[in-house]
């Protein structure tokens, strides 16, 4: 919900934005680092330190794996 209220001006807003995270780890069990930057272009708000709020939600939601390889 953090995320959300960060990148909304009213509650409205964030409760929106809030559905969207949800659904995206409802939705998509696994995520790209293409969803990752489409994230980080929807919410481009950034902590003190200057990584986008999104990023680190995303890096606790998400487990990092290396792409499966095909041959």
């Amino acid at each position: 919900m953090s995320t959300a209220d960060r990148h909304a001006d009213r509650e409205a807003e964030a409760q929106k934005n809030y559905v969207d995270l949800r659904g995206l780890l409802i939705n998509k069990a696994i995520a790209s680092d293409l969803d990752l930057a489409d994230l980080i272009r929807r919410f481009p708000a950034k902590n003190t330190h200057g990584q986008p709020w999104v990023k680190e939600w995303f890096l606790h939601a998400y487990q990092p794996r290396p792409a499966s390889r095909t041959t």
